[in-house]
């Protein structure tokens, strides 16, 4: 077998490098084009679905950094945007340099961060590499993350020794537009869901990991790759990636059934939610209805909207998206109005779009006028939002919503079928197949074609039961080994319960959480405390908040900035210097503080801790180690901490400090989610 496969496997087990580093590799490969990625798909098959290695193939174009007959292969996927890449901007040069001839380092860019730049920024490190000084560039781009404007790519440019006028003739035309899109559209076929996501022959390390972290995988699959080459003498070097990707898994790796949450839609059920008068893009007798939730502040949503569009792509007229709003965020409520008004005049798609294209900029103004560039009339438009038409609208997608359990965003029904979040695109597809073939079943059955919607949903629940507290309190009993270290606590040393929050300052579920965390503390007074970590999801805007907590609490002020933040949600940092001043903190050194490295600091802690825990979503607290997900019921947390206040009891009573009780607690914990 491995004899017939080796002609395949020197197809494509080599590839072309785009320059060399700036930090010199220890060895500089020669330019030797792979197959593509569809085609070497084909000759390596179906792979194993137990394999706890992930396909990641390498194509084209990719920029490449290592000897191409490296043992091993290393493959990012990164944004230029994204502060945690930045973190490991590094790792190329330190794996290749440390492990000469051994292994290769491949970047692929994924803009996933909601910043506008971030797309032109990785088509400029491509162009770059078209003159020979990707590496240089990519460099380059992680020292200066903060300014991406055009402008600055130029300067950028000149910098390391480019021919500016072709480099910005390059970015005039898109040269490489067509190779990002590709490589985002690959990495959400394999599964990635945030950057940087890193994989070592296949295995994953999410987040931006301490450097042993990679070095130590590293040097595992050296040691085997090199067993493999001693025990085949017909494979080599070259030929070892190839022969990894044959047998890795070609998806996310195969789990059980996970338990339905109380109030939480059964994604086995086939749900009853009707399309009304909703925007729609495709046919109406498409076989595929996609209802979407959306907030049009949510990351998640925008990050969503390419998975969307590779939908589209792949089922064609099969698919219809429909769009219902759910707002989530406190600022969006301006934007949902515009795409509503927008809507009454045939324009809520544009509207849409424009939208999500950048969701830290939009605002209320920015709708208006593009209301304005879009030709509606505009007297109109406004007297739609002023009549009360378009709160009408979101109101009664709001209420269908909590009517069939919706939680939060994005939240799908796919022919009645719920799937909730940016999910990778093979989870979607999985779940648009097997849809297709129900549709295909009632066409053949006699279904009429305009009618299939309705006969998918036939008979289908009509709403989601609200939680009830006996339910809640059969949640997950497992304890997750959560570290404390030195996060902010508030309560005493020897309390028996301890909530570890994983919440960020510009969450609305985060903000809805605290009144019940509140109701905690009075319920357990001296037997609980509260530990907070931070977690950031919505970028830069909730990162300041962040600053100014860490920043109050080296003037001991930090639980009171916390609890201000959440209640104000300040939009600026004027808002945010306001609550300081009132809190009496020394403005000068709060001004100082925020900009330290040291702050920065605590809050890039509190994230690798979290990314290595598995975190991906907030609010997420965990009590004596045991998860509630989301802003639960007082119930939900009340069910847990009993049993747990319990099970402290009778450890005390065993023989256990209340001082050692948490630690003994989480010490057999499970470490990842």
């Amino acid at each position: 077998m491995r004899t017939k496969l080796a002609p395949m496997l020197l197809a494509f087990a080599v590839v072309a490098s785009l320059g060399a580093a700036a930090k010199k590799p220890a060895a500089k490969p020669k330019a030797v084009t792979p197959a593509s990625i569809d085609e070497q798909e084909k000759l390596l098959g179906a792979g194993d679905p137990s394999s706890d290695r992930l396909r990641v193939l390498v194509a084209p174009g990719d920029p490449v950094l290592g000897a191409d007959d490296a043992l091993v292969t290393v493959v990012e996927f990164g944004d230029y945007s994204a502060r945690f890449d930045a973190h490991i901007a590094d790792l190329p040069f330190t794996l290749t340099n440390e492990n000469p001839g051994k292994v290769r380092y491949v970047f692929k860019a994924y803009p996933i961060v909601d910043k506008a730049d971030a797309p032109l920024a990785a088509e400029a490190a491509l162009a770059a590499g078209a003159q020979g000084k990707y590496w240089e560039y990519h460099s380059a781009l992680f020292a200066n993350q903060t300014a991406l404007d055009r402008a600055s790519l130029e300067k950028y440019a000149d910098a390391v020794g480019l021919d500016v006028e072709k480099f910005a003739a390059a970015l005039d035309a898109h040269t490489f537009k067509a190779q990002v899109d590709a490589d985002a559209a690959y990495a959400r076929k394999v599964g990635v869901t945030g950057v940087p996501t890193v994989y070592v022959d296949g295995r994953v390390v999410n987040g931006a990991m301490p450097i042993d972290t990679y070095r130590t995988l590293v040097a595992d699959e050296i040691a085997k790759n090199e067993k493999l080459l001693a025990a085949d003498k017909k494979l080599t070097a070259r030929m070892v990636y190839a022969q990894l990707m044959r047998t890795a898994r070609t998806g996310p790796p195969a789990a059980a059934p996970a338990p339905v949450r109380p109030g939480v839609p059964d994604p086995v059920k086939v749900y009853a939610v009707p399309v009304g008068t909703s925007p729609q893009r495709g046919a109406a007798d498409a076989k595929l209805t996609v209802i979407v939730f959306e907030d049009f502040k949510c990351p998640f949503c925008q990050r969503v909207q390419a998975t969307l569009g590779d939908l589209e792509a792949k089922y064609g007229k099969n698919l219809r998206v429909v769009f219902k709003h759910y707002i989530v965020h406190q600022n969006a409520k301006g934007l949902h109005l515009a795409a509503a008004a927008a809507a009454e005049q045939g324009k809520f798609w544009d509207m849409h779009d424009f939208l999500f294209k950048d969701i830290s900029a939009t605002d209320g103004q920015n709708a208006a006028d593009y209301a304005k560039n879009l030709r509606l009339d505009v007297k109109r438009w406004q007297e739609t939002i002023d009549s009360g038409r378009a709160q009408a609208m979101i109101d009664g997608d709001m209420k269908l919503g909590t009517q069939f359990g919706v939680r939060g965003t994005p939240a799908f029904f796919i022919n009645g079928r719920y799937l909730a979040g940016a999910q990778p695109v093979d989870v979607f597809e999985k779940l648009c197949d097997q849809e297709l073939a129900r549709a295909d079943g009632l066409l053949k059955a006699g279904t009429k074609k305009d009618k299939i919607y309705d006969a998918l949903i036939k008979g289908g629940e009509q709403l989601v039961p609200a939680a009830t507290t006996a339910s809640v309190a059969t949640a997950d009993k497992t304890v997750y080994a959560v570290p404390i270290g030195a996060s902010p606590v508030r309560g005493p040393a020897d309390a028996k319960l301890t909530v570890v929050m994983y919440t960020e300052f510009r969450c609305p579920y985060c903000a809805k959480l605290q009144p019940t965390l509140a109701q905690l503390a009075a319920k357990y007074g001296a037997e609980i405390r509260f530990v907070h970590m931070a977690y950031i999801v919505h970028g830069a805007d909730a990162e300041r908040l962040h600053r100014a907590a860490f920043a109050a609490a080296l003037q001991g002020k930090y639980w009171e900035m916390h609890d201000k933040l959440f209640a104000a949600f300040p939009a600026d940092d004027a808002a945010t210097e306001k609550i300081a001043a009132d809190l009496g903190l020394d403005l000068k050194r709060y001004h100082s503080d925020v900009a330290s490295q040291a702050v920065q600091q605590r809050i890039d802690d509190d994230v690798k801790q979290g990314d290595a825990l598995g975190v991906n979503a907030v609010p997420l607290v965990f009590i004596n180690g045991r998860k509630i997900m989301g802003a639960q019921p007082l119930e939900a947390f009340t069910a847990v901490a009993d049993e747990e206040l319990a099970k402290a009891n009778a450890a005390i009573k065993a023989g256990t400090k209340a001082a050692d009780l948490y630690d003994a607690i989480v010490k057999a914990g499970v470490q990842h989610l």
